[in-house]
Order: structure tokens, then sequence, then C-alpha cells
């Protein structure tokens, strides 16, 4: 009897191409990346694609070498005996607004870790910006050579926090409907 296996469809339409007989997470999140605009933040992706692949290999239709960033995995013969049942990636729908209270637990529960994540991507940047200006105040030829770099470190920045503002006003929004339906 053959084994069922559940994987997602865009992984299962790149690991099955014969040309893909070793393969790493990056090259297989680059390769969905490019294919679905499921998958528009590349860290998600790659953490989906590490997780998909893992689950294969511990089912045993792959096989890996090496550790974490390292990792490479082969298919083993029980890939073409598997018997594999193809799931689309979960994408979360736009709900019409009925007035009817919405999952709002779980919805706040995930913009509040996405929050956490911006606000580390936010400080991330700003050290970036101030390792640049410390680095610029050195000399005139170091500040003209890393000019464009810091102005796209402080675009970033200003990126990030009109983005933690948005996060910021949705979860503001999402306990006020909270409140309003108890």
């Amino acid at each position: 009897m053959t084994k069922k296996v559940r994987v997602n469809r865009d992984i299962y339409k790149i690991i099955s191409l014969p040309s893909m007989s070793e393969f790493r997470v990056t090259q297989i999140r680059n390769l969905i990346t490019e294919k679905s605009g499921h998958y528009s933040n590349k860290d998600t992706a790659r953490l989906y694609v590490a997780r998909q692949l893992e689950n294969l290999e511990k089912q045993g239709v792959l096989k890996s070498q090496g550790l974490r960033h390292n990792k490479t995995y082969k298919k083993t013969c029980m890939f073409a005996e598997a018997n594999f049942i193809l799931k689309d990636k979960r994408v979360s729908t736009k709900r019409s607004n009925n007035g009817g209270p919405i999952d709002s637990a779980s919805v706040k529960s995930m913009l509040i870790d996405e929050k956490k994540d911006i606000e580390s991507n936010l400080t991330i940047a700003l050290a970036e910006i101030d390792e640049y200006k410390l680095l610029m105040s050195r000399s005139k030829s170091l500040h003209n050579l890393l000019l464009p770099s810091h102005t796209d470190a402080v675009n970033n920045a200003a990126a990030l926090v009109a983005k933690l503002n948005v996060w910021t006003d949705a979860i503001k929004l999402v306990t006020q409907q909270e409140e309003k339906s108890c």
C-alpha cells in the first residue's frame, strides 16, 4: 500500500521535477515566491518551506544532510511510490463587513505577533542608521560613499514606522470591536 503524504501544491510542483534531485530550503523558497503571489514575505516563505520539507523528511520521502542553513534535501525511493495529497496554501480571505463579530482573539494575536516582528526590524533598521552615521562622520570620502546606503536605510526605517502605525491602529480597532461585542 502506498503511503499518503500531504504536501503544499507549490512545493510539490517544484521538488517533483526530475531536475530537482538535490535542493535547499532557500532554493525552493526563491522558486515559489517567483511563481506564486501567496508568499509575499521571504522570511515567512522560508519558514513555511522549511516546515514542509521537515515534515516530508519525517514521513520518509526526503532525506537531508547538513545542519540548519546548510541542510540539503534529496528524494528517497519512497518519494516515487508515495501518494501525494496536494494542498493549497491557506490564504487569509477578506471578510465581508456584515456587522458580525470577527474571530478577534486570533486576529488580534496574529497582529500582535506581526507588530513585534515589525518592531524588531525597526530596531535593527535604526541601529543600522546609527552605524552609517558613525562611519560617515569619520571622513568626507566615507560620507559620500555611504550616503546612498544611509538614505536607503532611512527610507527602510520610515517604511517600517508607517507599517508599525498601521498595525498599531489595526490592533486598536480589533480591541474596540472586541469591547463592543462583549
